[in-house]
């Protein structure tokens, strides 16, 4: 993760921030921030004129600001105001949020705050910030534990550079009883790049039904979101608009935020949301990093120092060390807010309605450029460089990823179709198990369709094992081109489809994703043998059979084959790109019992061949003059051969075989 810069956006009166708390470096500008940002109200407001008399303004609730005479030389209009809805701490209970303005720069004051008495002093928390730059602190006060009263002595209202005219007070109560552990079950998915936020907002999304059908994936955050995987998510977009996105998502589900200055606060309303039976996504403005809350653990003694959180860490790393994790990955109070200042401030979001308890525990991981842990590529091999066609999550295409040619020895470049010469497919996908009470059996299927034809042509089961140790199973898929690239004669591009599902040992769905691709039209293959071998029963005894390889050239030929009396016709025919034929047509009649050829003719077209070898082999030798060789407008003798006919059964030509099989290989060069 990047560091952290903080910036706010100001508009106290509809639209919140102006500036906001960066993680992972600066966010693009969301047109559609403002929509979802919710305007300030103000609940209770009193003015006065206070001058070097001094003065006292007071509210209903017993809040109030004292200037002990002659500090001023003028008089000033005062006015304190309590605030609804503050524009980054919003209203939660426990929490009351005042405006003061009108001092001049340094004046000191005694400010009083209302709290509910008998609370614990180190559970409440005052916070004075600018809120046009964020800075603050958190000044010393006391507090009555019989009357709730809090009082700040002397304090500088404000200086020229910053301008603290916000104070926030909240209080909460501590863990009272015996031992407590809550731990929620919860699907798990590793971050790429810096996508934490949306990792967690993933997990958070799964929590809450068996999708099948309706599923999101961390792209379509980032794209909702409009940022990369790298850009990280601000504080504004997490406060307003990723709640928002989560509810366009995830139908029937909504998502609440809340903020925090006091870390004892912060964390009671994380176990609270826990009891409550939702995950809790925290942004960790101190790490640069947001994590996801599924549980906690409290010892009794030593108040919250003894507290534990139970986190879901998208950085995936086992085993844990001091700062990255995995799942159910236990950090200490001290861990939460390491680093943290007198003015770090804490976001979070949580969901509506809880996990559902029969939520499904076992997921896949979605492949992206910029993951270590996960890819899925079409290779295309040229002698000794490979060149890889790579997913890649991209938040200006509605599918959420688009593919980018990563060539050897130019820059990446993204791309609308795959070029028809890749050689594989290749994956490296991770499969989580995050139900630490059971391993399970489960099965990788990867499936390849032609969405032209609607055919399948590649599904492959791999069987995975996933324990109960928190570690990922890897997955490696690789199919060359002859398993899944089925164009069947047709030239065009083709649009196929790749399903990558996680499913149980008897079928049933649990996670899965997939991705489309494009393939360009198919064009003729270069510097191919086709052999043929035929024979029949010779006078001699000795025994002939007829055999076509073509296994590895299927997918350009048409060929069809009848019944014609006691024979068998057999026909195939080579097609060039444009679907017409371009390079020969072979028909071969024999009869029905196979023993015999009765004939063989292949017929070539020149038209886009540059040289057509043809060989006879285990013929005499006499009769097959060695090698055959036409070259498109060359000067050999055989420079006019335009169609070759080899006549079986009749014993006009090669009549010579031997006992072992005879041949005549073809090589068509273009």
């Amino acid at each position: 993760m990047k560091s952290i810069i903080y910036y706010f956006r100001l508009s106290l009166i509809f639209f919140g921030l102006l500036m906001i708390v960066l993680i992972n470096g600066c966010s693009k500008e969301d047109p559609n921030d403002i929509d979802h940002d919710e305007p300030e109200t103000v609940l209770a407001t009193k003015s006065a004129t206070i001058g070097s008399q001094g003065g006292t303004l007071s509210l209903d609730d017993g809040t109030s600001v004292t200037i002990a005479k002659g500090l001023l030389t003028q008089e000033y209009s005062v006015t304190l105001s309590k605030i609804g809805n503050e524009q980054i701490f919003g209203s939660v209970e426990n929490r009351n949020c005042y405006d003061l303005s009108g001092l001049p720069a340094g004046i000191k004051a005694t400010l009083t705050f209302s709290c509910p008495p008998g609370k614990e002093k180190e559970l409440i928390g005052v916070f004075n910030y600018d809120p046009v730059t964020l800075e603050g602190d958190q000044p010393a006060f006391t507090y009555n534990q019989n009357d709730g009263k809090i009082q700040i002595l002397n304090i500088t209202l404000r200086d020229p550079q910053v301008q603290k005219k916000r104070w926030i007070i909240e209080w909460t109560d501590g863990f009272y009883g015996g031992a407590k552990t809550v731990i929620l079950s919860v699907p798990f998915y590793t971050q790429a790049g810096g996508s934490c936020w949306a990792a967690d907002a993933t997990m958070m999304a799964k929590s809450l039904y068996n999708f099948s059908g309706i599923e999101v994936e961390i792209s379509d955050f980032l794209r909702e979101m409009g940022l990369g995987i790298d850009d990280g998510i601000d504080g504004y977009r997490f406060m307003k608009n990723l709640p928002w996105n989560f509810k366009k998502l995830v139908p029937g589900a909504g998502a609440l935020t809340e903020a925090y200055f006091s870390n004892f606060a912060y964390f009671k309303s994380i176990t609270k949301k826990i009891d409550e039976g939702s995950p809790v996504l925290l942004q960790l403005s101190n790490y640069g990093h947001a994590v996801l809350a599924v549980g906690y653990k409290y010892v009794p003694g030593n108040g919250y120092k003894n507290c534990e959180l139970i986190i879901h860490d998208s950085n995936g790393v086992f085993p844990v060390n001091a700062v990255k994790g995995t799942m159910y990955t236990s950090r200490n109070w001290d861990w939460i807010f390491l680093g943290g200042t007198t003015f770090t401030i804490y976001y979070m979001m949580y969901q509506n309605p809880g996990i559902n308890n029969d939520v499904i525990l076992q997921t896949i991981g979605f492949p992206t450029v910029g993951s270590d842990d996960m890819w899925l590529k079409l290779n295309q091999v040229k002698g000794t460089i490979k060149n890889s066609y790579s997913l890649k999550w991209d938040i200006n295409e509605d599918k959420g990823y688009s593919w980018y040619g990563n060539l050897v020895g130019s820059a990446a470049k993204k791309l609308d179709t795959i070029p028809s010469n890749v050689k594989e497919i290749e994956a490296h996908v991770p499969v989580y198990n995050s139900d630490l009470s059971s391993a399970k059996e489960c099965v990788v299927n990867f499936k390849v369709t032609n969405m032209k034809t609607k055919k399948v042509t590649y599904s492959k089961n791999i069987p995975v094992s996933i324990g109960t140790d928190k570690k990922p199973k890897f997955i490696d898929i690789k199919a060359d081109t002859s398993e899944w690239l089925k164009n069947e004669g047709d030239t065009t591009a083709i649009p196929y489809k790749l399903d990558c599902q996680l499913i149980t040992t008897s079928g049933a769905y649990l996670d899965g994703w997939n991705a489309e691709f494009l393939i360009d039209g198919q064009t003729p293959v270069k510097k191919n043998y086709l052999k043929f071998k035929f024979s029949y029963l010779g006078a001699n005894g000795n025994k002939y059979k007829y055999d076509f390889d073509w296994a590895k050239l299927k997918n350009f030929f048409t060929y069809y084959g009848q019944w014609k009396g006691n024979t068998y016709k057999y026909h195939e025919t080579y097609i060039n790109e444009q679907n017409q034929v371009a390079g020969y047509q072979a028909d071969i009649e024999y009869n029905t019992s196979r023993t015999k050829i009765l004939n063989l003719t292949i017929k070539f077209t020149l038209n886009n061949i540059d040289v057509v070898y043809i060989k006879g082999g285990g013929m005499d030798v006499s009769e097959v003059a060695g090698e055959y060789t036409y070259v498109k407008n060359g000067s050999t003798s055989c420079n006019n051969l335009s169609q070759i006919t080899f006549d079986y059964g009749t014993g006009t030509k090669f009549t010579g075989f031997c006992e072992s099989d005879s041949y005549i290989s073809l090589k068509i060069e273009k």
